[in-house]
Parts: C-alpha cells; sequence; structure tokens
C-alpha cells in the first residue's frame, strides 16, 4: 500500500516491523491503510509510506524523525496496543545513501 501520490525519495526511512495475530490480521490491514496516510498526511516531515507488514515511513529530515519520537510515537505505540493487543517487534532507521543505481 503506499499513499496515493507517486513516492517522494527521502534520506530517511522509519522502519516498524510488527506482530499481528492472525485473528485480526484482516482488520488490521483495512486499519494500517487509514493510519499510515493520515500520519503521513498529519506529521510534519513524512513524505510517504509503503507497508509490507513491515511499515516504511519516509521522512524529510532528522530533525522531524526526533520530533516524532519526542512528541508522538508513545502515544501512537501505546493506541495501537491497547486496540490490536500486539507490540511493535522492533524498529529501525536507514538512510538512504543514493538513489539511482545507473
Amino acid at each position: 500500500m503506499s499513499s496515493p501520490s507517486s513516492p517522494t525519495p527521502s534520506a530517511i526511512i522509519y522502519e516498524v516491523n510488527l506482530s499481528v495475530p492472525k485473528s485480526k490480521d484482516a482488520a488490521y490491514i483495512e486499519y494500517l491503510k487509514e493510519f499510515t496516510t493520515g500520519l503521513v498526511r498529519t506529521v510534519a516531515g513524512f513524505t510517504n509510506v509503503q507497508a509490507y507488514f513491515t511499515v516504511h515511513y519516509h521522512i524529510e529530515s532528522q530533525d522531524h524523525l526526533d520530533a516524532y519520537l519526542r512528541d508522538h510515537q508513545e502515544h501512537f505505540a501505546s493506541a495501537e496496543q491497547e486496540k490490536w493487543e500486539f507490540l511493535v517487534t522492533s524498529r529501525r532507521i536507514l538512510r538512504l545513501q543514493f538513489s539511482d543505481l545507473i
């Protein structure tokens, strides 16, 4: 799933890996479509999202990532834990070194 606009290359990708109970996976996919699109639209610096049950948030800068981690991440994580009864299994930050492979 990706946002309706074409992907915007970003120097930072914030990846979140999830463990969702099989009994809730279909409902979670529907929720994730709405949640990730909303996050990209409302949190400064988030430019695109692609999800494969590993979610890659493309973020404009380290300052934007720091602000998200400081101001938003704990709230979103606890809300998802409460609603979906799962925990994020890992997070990592990827940095784009180059975007042309030609």
